[in-house]
């Protein structure tokens, strides 16, 4: 008998015995589709020049994704960018 052999081996007792990270994934993508009546994310690749562009076209995604119109979205940047300017403006009087 081996040393290997001679050692008692470790009992686990109550260990997770969870899907594979993959099928955890897929059931949560087609658990998202049957709510929202359509895939999580348009399928196929997409490029683009610049990541403002992929930006832009995210945010677009987003506000279809929330129901609101793309004239109504508030702009993060700007709100942040005016809120600054007044800040400025009211240290500089």
């Amino acid at each position: 008998m081996s040393a290997m052999e001679s050692q008692p081996r470790m009992k686990v007792v109550g260990g997770k015995n969870l899907p594979s990270h993959w099928e955890r994934f897929d059931r949560l993508q087609r658990t998202a589709q049957v709510l929202l009546g359509r895939p999580v994310s348009p399928k196929g690749v997409f490029r683009f020049k610049t990541f403002e562009e992929f930006n832009e076209w995210k945010e677009n995604l987003n506000r279809q994704d929330h129901g609101v119109a793309a004239s109504t979205y508030r702009d993060k940047d700007g709100i942040d960018r005016r809120f600054l300017e007044d800040k400025l403006e009211r240290e500089s009087t």
